[in-house]
């Protein structure tokens, strides 16, 4: 999670109305968390969203190797 430059007023990360420091979860601890979510089989959908800045490639990344569970 990061502080957000577009700044949308709905939204809890809004770089103006925000204060936390950044922080990233590890891709272990992603794929537990996904994991966990999934592992009674009855989950319809997972939706991840990420900020209007992200690195793009690292949530590709991790997203691939959840595809693979």
């Amino acid at each position: 999670m990061a502080l957000c430059p577009g700044n949308c007023s709905f939204c809890a990360f809004g770089k103006n109305h925000t204060h936390f420091q950044n922080n990233r979860i590890s891709e272990n601890e992603f794929i537990t968390k996904v994991t966990d979510f999934c592992k009674e089989g009855d989950l319809y959908g997972l939706y991840l969203m990420a900020m209007h800045e992200y690195d793009l490639d690292f949530y590709l990344k991790i997203i691939r190797q959840q595809k693979k569970w």
